[in-house]
Formats: C-alpha cells, structure tokens, sequence
C-alpha cells in the first residue's frame, strides 16, 4: 500500500493456510467470546512468520485478542481508530 511503499516498510500477508486458521480464530470469537485458547492459535500462527517486525491487528475481533497475545509487536486497529477518533473531537 502507499504508507508502506512511502515508509520503506514491506507487507507479508498470510499465507491461504494461515489465512483460514486466522478466520477459524475469528469465527470461534464470534461464536463463544474470546478466549485463551485462541489466542494460543494466534500466537502460532504470528509464530509461523519469519522476519516480521509488527503485526495488524485488522479484524475488531483480532483487536480482543492482544492482551492474549503476550508482548507480541502488534497494531490494534481498534484502538488506532479510537485514538484517532479522540484526536479529531479536541
């Protein structure tokens, strides 16, 4: 995208493997509420990439998951918006 083309930074999507066991994750959060074990399965799969720096969290039931996730580097998108949102009201 332009932001990572304009800051030197690379984009690693997930693979369609790591992409049906992050929505397996998603779904599972939709169906019952977070819970840990799901975050474990997240975990992994961050686990499975290599050389990666910081992970987006682009999904609002991703964004109940990163106190799951340890101190794993990641963006909550949710939390952006709502910082931004805050931003634009003062």
């Amino acid at each position: 995208g332009i932001a990572s083309d304009k800051n030197g930074l690379i984009c690693k999507y997930p693979s369609e493997s790591e992409q049906s066991k992050i929505m397996e994750i998603i779904y599972s959060i939709k169906a019952a509420g977070v819970d840990s074990k799901d975050g474990l399965k997240l975990k992994s799969v961050m686990d499975s990439f290599d050389n990666i720096d910081l992970f987006i969290l682009a999904c609002t039931e991703l964004s109940l998951m990163s106190k799951h996730l340890g101190k794993a580097p990641c963006i909550d998108s949710l939390e952006v918006l709502a910082d931004s949102a805050l931003l634009y009201t003062d």
